[in-house]
């Protein structure tokens, strides 16, 4: 390939990092460093390279996500379904113990933090006046007279160490890059600001995590996809109530997320 044919090649890339806010620097290096790759690869197949290839091979070695328009949105980091003390830990213990959920979610808290990106917590909020309600689905039940995730109004503080409270893991992580919405009431977001949040600070793709997988994770990242954000999921950064419920949201993952991905490769992304 020439000189003028480099640089050309080298123009385009450009271009479409300015569009997708990739390094441009990053992908001028990563050109000039595969590009005799590109030409054996091309080589009788392709006049020109594809820039698809070379999208691929950028992915491939660079980050997938970047702080600009990606962020974590986790579901319910609450003591209620991760610590003993919690109504829900019992049905959710195993799980957590099998696939180190909190240690995972500490992980993702800690490496957002250090690379910028900011964390949408969309946590599960009753209060008093939620116990008038006239009727629910069976878990809405549960949770209600159960009187999970209790607190006694908007005015208060949430009790430390308490159903509500958030797990102690994860507290030093939360500072300015933080913004918890309005609370969910049943399981999806439908009821609060999380997606207008995530909208107003320019986001368009999640990194999605948190309690418990088959209810408000899954609800969550439906109701994401539906509002046409981008979703993947941190499967072991999730938890439920069982194998089997933790089973059935990993098949839905599946179908409807971009990628479910490991901690460990979401780490690697960033």
């Amino acid at each position: 390939m020439s000189a003028v044919e480099s640089k050309e090649k080298v123009k385009l890339l450009q271009a479409d990092a300015i569009r997708r806010e990739y390094p441009i620097a990053d992908v001028q290096k990563r050109w000039q460093s595969c590009q005799t790759f590109i030409d054996v690869l091309c080589k009788g197949i392709l006049k020109q390279p594809s820039i698809i290839i070379i999208k691929i091979l950028y992915l491939k070695e660079n980050k997938m996500f970047n702080n600009k328009n990606t962020a974590f949105v986790v579901t319910d980091p609450q003591v209620e379904f991760l610590k003993p003390k919690g109504a829900g830990y019992g049905l959710t213990k195993d799980i957590l113990r099998k696939y180190h959920t909190t240690e995972n979610l500490t992980e993702l808290f800690k490496h957002a933090k250090a690379k910028g990106y900011k964390i949408f917590i969309s946590p599960h909020y009753f209060y008093d006046h939620d116990q008038n309600w006239k009727f629910g689905g069976q878990g809405e039940q549960m949770m209600l007279n159960n009187k999970m995730f209790h607190r006694e109004d908007q005015y208060q503080e949430t009790v430390k160490g308490s159903g509500a409270d958030f797990v102690e893991e994860l507290k030093p992580y939360l500072d300015e890059n933080t913004i918890i919405t309005s609370p969910h009431k049943i399981f999806g977001p439908e009821s609060n600001d999380l997606a207008l949040q995530l909208r107003k600070n320019g986001i368009d793709t999640a990194i999605l995590a948190g309690m418990n997988a088959n209810l408000c994770v899954d609800s969550h990242l439906r109701e994401l996809v539906e509002s046409g954000f981008h979703v993947h999921v941190a499967a072991d950064a999730t938890g439920a109530p069982g194998q089997e419920a933790y089973d059935a949201a990993i098949t839905n993952f599946g179908f409807v997320a971009d990628r479910t991905m490991s901690t460990a490769k979401v780490l690697e992304e960033l």
